[in-house]
């Protein structure tokens, strides 16, 4: 799509609609021109990506992909119901605390997974 600036700008008015304007969030993201829409992005996710780095720095790598992984756990929960991420969260970490022990588990097979495959790439 980004070939074609108009059908492009097309899916990016669809979206926006969709997931901004219908659902009366973001407001005042939703009024910017592009250009200072992506600007907003980008020194968000260059935020994010600072932000990770410092607490691989000052953490565990284990700490931040339990971070990593909850964030993404959260998000697609959140998606699937259509509630917002704030509330997903709450609700993640309920069930997380119903079954401490289940899920504390299945957080560090899956962390130790993911370690053991990036060790394999690296060599």
């Amino acid at each position: 799509m980004l070939e074609n600036s108009i059908l492009n700008d097309d899916f990016v008015d669809m979206v926006e609609e969709i997931h901004i304007r219908s659902r009366f969030m973001g407001n005042t993201f939703l009024i910017k021109n592009r250009e200072s829409k992506d600007r907003y992005i980008e020194s968000n996710f260059k935020n994010v990506l600072d932000e990770i780095l410092s607490d691989t720095s000052s953490l565990s790598s284990e700490i931040v992909l339990r971070k990593l992984i909850l964030s993404y756990a959260a998000l697609s929960i959140a998606q699937s119901l259509r509630i917002d991420l704030h509330a997903a969260t709450e609700e993640l970490y309920y069930y997380m605390r119903k079954k401490d022990e289940e899920t504390h588990l299945e957080l560090l097979d899956s962390i130790r997974h993911i370690l053991s495959k990036g060790h394999k790439l690296d060599n």
